[in-house]
């Protein structure tokens, strides 16, 4: 049985290969092939490769087949060419695939409608707020647009029989379904790091994880913060995307020889490593789901900071979050945190206990159970 996955991710195709700038991995995709699951489509987009190729994750393989919608090239083409995402649709899904569509996304909204249309079994994977995203990108555009995405959303969810949230509470409160629903984080953690050290050393290590082609990981907050901030430090950000902008921004800020743009780690160990050698990880986000990169860092028991965003709540204690944009209040919180060993020690101990609660082997079944719910009544629509 083919499994169909639909969202707006952009790939990057060199030398035969389809490669991810990290969310979509070949291993992560694997986790979708559960009971008869033998094979996935990844219906989604291309773009030119404007990164090394070996920071990039492999996604294609002989069960995993990307198939992109090439025309699909600047935003407006959601609309221009709505026809055409319809077409293509109808031509590469099968009523006997299991179809998972991961929102909020463009297409995925398109897809939903034709599923309904045409009575086929799907489920929804949601992953995070429309809202916040654009809400908080900074122009009048953007927040008419936050008004619109929101409804979509909430319009898919009421329709969709089958769907799995990534939060435990807060998606589901703001985009209430009817349907069968499940809870499984879109975090991959196979095991729980005990061994982290809390130092009392002169400079601390900050960091945070994230792509620097968007602006809702919040590091234009960040770089606002530690400009404020009154302890030594230096700040690392892991992230594939252009530069130049952002080393415009932290030489404005004065922040030249503090902050490092690290680019992308290789692997799971190296990213495991660099964690463990911060004294503080901070997540200033604007939007979130559940964020990944926030829940690999307490995996690792290091203390972290974050926003009201999305499942970040759900994650930390109510003392160590801000409002989102609150740079100055933020600033507050580090200064706190890194002057105060026993304080991160604390904060260290709690991480590692709620980590345990997003480990792959207590997740993976439920997402099973999703997956499930969707083939069993895709099997029951064939009859």
């Amino acid at each position: 049985m083919r499994l169909t996955f639909i969202h707006d991710h952009k790939f990057v195709f060199d030398n035969g290969h389809y490669y991810s700038s990290g969310k979509f991995s070949k291993q992560m995709l694997e986790r979708y092939m559960v009971g008869p699951v033998s094979e996935i489509q990844f219906i989604g987009r291309v773009q030119e490769n404007l990164y090394d190729i070996s920071s990039l994750s492999v996604t294609s393989s002989d069960n995993i087949k990307v198939n992109p919608m090439k025309f699909l090239k600047r935003k407006s083409h959601f609309i221009t060419k709505k026809r055409a995402i319809k077409s293509f649709l109808r031509n590469n899904i099968s009523d006997k695939d299991v179809v998972v569509i991961r929102l909020p996304s463009e297409i995925g909204y398109i897809a939903a409608e034709i599923m309904e249309e045409g009575n086929i079994p799907y489920g929804i994977e949601l992953v995070g707020d429309p809202w916040d995203a654009l809400w908080f990108h900074g122009s009048l555009i953007g927040k008419l647009m936050a008004f619109t995405n929101k409804n979509k959303v909430k319009k898919s969810l009421k329709k969709s029989k089958n769907n799995i949230y990534v939060t435990r509470e807060y998606l589901q409160k703001r985009y209430p379904s009817k349907g069968s629903n499940f809870i499984a984080s879109n975090v991959f953690i196979n095991q729980i790091r005990k061994d982290y050290q809390v130092y009392d050393r002169t400079v601390k290590k900050i960091g945070l994880i994230g792509s620097l082609d968007t602006k809702y990981k919040g590091i234009d907050t960040a770089l606002k913060s530690l400009s404020i901030v009154e302890s030594n430090f230096v700040f690392e950000i892991v992230g594939n995307g252009p530069k130049d902008k952002w080393q415009r921004k932290i030489n404005k800020r004065g922040l030249k020889d503090k902050v490092q743009l690290k680019g992308t780690l290789k692997n799971g160990n190296m990213v495991n490593e660099w964690l463990s050698s911060l004294d503080l990880y901070i997540q200033p986000s604007y939007t979130e789901g559940l964020p990944r990169a926030l829940i690999e860092a307490m995996s690792n028991g290091v203390p972290c900071l974050g926003s009201q965003a999305g499942g970040i709540p759900e994650l930390l204690d109510k003392k160590y979050i801000h409002e989102i944009k609150d740079f100055k209040s933020f600033a507050k919180q580090i200064d706190k945190v890194l002057n105060n060993k026993n304080l991160r020690e604390e904060m260290s101990l709690e991480n590692i206990l709620k980590a345990n609660n997003y480990l792959s082997k207590n997740i993976q079944a439920e997402r099973e159970r999703f997956i499930k719910s969707i083939y069993e009544e895709s099997q029951y629509y064939g009859t």
